[in-house]
């Protein structure tokens, strides 16, 4: 059994919809939680456009930083210099709260499969090299298909239309793969700042603690301030 793990920071992004039926889409959107940001399109075109204008960039593009790239480097001994010669910037994990722009970062697509411009897979080919969680939605009859792409990688979800519970079973899938991807991209922060003994985010009961804390207290964003496990808790719905 794999240990539980945490993101650095969390917070609502956009959930890209596609479908070339628009009544079908208005439906669903109007069924969502208040608290998923949609955003819905019934051209392919355009939403890749805006996808590829909205990619979430990895935490650790963002918050860890080399001390080789510094010009006084040679001034620290190595037993000085912790994580691999790698620093945790955790103040700027902190400041994303003031980015408005992060709600507006895409991590979850739900496409339709049957579209006349391209179907569902086409469009999750053409983004297979960006770092979305794709969720497709099909008729009985492209099931096949769903579970075949599935099975390769492709997709990360699917769901037939069909489904009894289709709109809670939509929004379950959502919020599971943000908070996923939220983890994987927070993994090397994670790691690096565990690397340090004082700690305590490679506790698997901590962890365990925190994600239990925010899920009944319905905490919608949160970041992490420091290494024994504090967060600023910044919203709750």
């Amino acid at each position: 059994m794999s240990e539980p793990n945490i993101a650095c920071c969390y917070y609502p992004t956009v959930v890209v919809f596609i479908d070339d039926n628009r009544s079908f889409l208005d439906n669903v959107l109007l069924e969502l939680d208040e608290n998923i940001n949609a955003r819905s399109f019934t051209e392919p075109t355009k939403a890749i456009e805006f996808l590829r204008n909205h990619v979430f960039t990895p935490f650790a593009d963002r918050f860890l930083k080399s001390f080789k790239d510094d010009e006084g480097f040679e001034e620290f001994g190595s037993s000085n210099v912790e994580h691999s010669y790698v620093d945790i910037d955790l103040f700027n994990i902190h400041k994303e709260v003031y980015d408005p722009d992060r709600f507006n970062r895409a991590i979850v697509v739900v496409v339709d499969y049957t579209m006349p411009e391209m179907n569902g897979l086409e469009l999750c080919k053409t983004l297979k090299d960006s770092p979305f969680k794709f969720v497709l939605i099909t008729g009985d009859a492209t099931l096949s298909s769903a579970i075949e792409a599935f099975n390769a990688g492709l997709i990360h979800q699917f769901i037939p239309k069909s489904h009894v519970d289709f709109n809670r079973k939509l929004q379950k899938v959502i919020y599971e793969l943000q908070e996923k991807q939220f983890e994987k991209f927070s993994e090397v922060v994670i790691k690096n700042i565990t690397a340090s003994k004082s700690s305590a985010l490679n506790d698997p009961l901590l962890v365990d603690f925190i994600k239990d804390f925010f899920k009944k207290n319905n905490v919608a964003e949160y970041y992490l301030i420091n290494d024994s496990g504090c967060f600023l808790m910044v919203d709750a719905y």
